[in-house]
């Protein structure tokens, strides 16, 4: 079994998310920026910077990529604007 955590440092708030067992890494990766992207906790401020930080490579050019073939980037996509 596989998950993501989330932390916002702001609110001292520690989240965790099960991925399910078939999850590649590209997957929770994903998961866990559109995880942060929709928190109430982050949507409900205005005029605020929020950073979300990845090591992923794939995971950031596949977000930053004009063609989305996947979903869930497609997904994520929409939840970052």
């Amino acid at each position: 079994m596989s998950g993501v955590s989330v932390y916002n440092y702001t609110d001292r708030e520690e989240l965790s998310f099960p991925t399910g067992q078939f999850c590649s890494v590209f997957q929770t990766d994903v998961y866990a920026i559109l995880r942060c992207a929709t928190l109430e906790s982050y949507c409900s401020r205005d005029n605020t910077s929020i950073a979300i930080c990845s090591d992923n490579q794939a995971t950031l050019k596949a977000i930053a990529s004009a063609k989305v073939i996947s979903a869930l980037v497609a997904e994520t996509v929409q939840a970052l604007r």
